[in-house]
């Protein structure tokens, strides 16, 4: 597991009701991203203050799984979003 901490761009959200969707729209970018209830949760976890290590503990308690499945998940949906310039690392 990691220590970087991760930090969310700017970026417009807003939850589409009934759908378990959240949505992200990067003005900067100029890019609509949707994210699933645990993508969105992730999302709200990276604050700047959390490390990736704190999110996978959060997210493996929240969740009820193995923190193994959760590293695998959350590197590659932190990976996606750094790629688009939605986090950037600390």
């Amino acid at each position: 597991m990691s220590d970087r901490v991760p930090c969310r761009a700017e970026a417009l959200t807003h939850e589409v009701q009934g759908s378990g969707e959240t949505v992200l729209y990067d003005e900067a970018g100029d890019q609509l991203l949707v994210l699933n209830e645990t993508g969105a949760a992730i999302w709200l976890l990276v604050d700047g203050q959390r490390s990736v290590q704190d999110i996978t503990d959060e997210v493996a308690g929240l969740l009820a799984i193995d923190k193994a499945q959760v590293v695998l998940s959350l590197d590659a949906f932190l990976d996606e979003l750094s790629e688009k310039n939605l986090v950037t690392w600390q």
